[in-house]
């Protein structure tokens, strides 16, 4: 018989990841490797579709005119 594994989801990658960290345990190295991927991933197609996003200059900008 042939074994199938199933990939967690992002979302439980995640509750894996949190649980680990509220117990004080690392993060597993399979699932912070993945969270690590996907991560890179979305960050691809964020650049692909927008572009270098610089918000940080904006922002900085915008508090000062507001007076913060």
């Amino acid at each position: 018989m042939m074994e199938t594994t199933t990939i967690p989801t992002a979302e439980e990658d995640v509750q894996i990841a949190t649980d680990a960290f509220l117990a004080h345990r690392p993060i597993p190295t399979d699932v912070a490797e993945r969270i690590e991927e996907r991560a890179a991933a979305l960050r691809e197609q964020v650049f692909l579709r927008h572009g270098y996003l610089n918000i940080a200059v904006s922002s900085v900008r915008e508090s000062r005119e507001a007076g913060h």
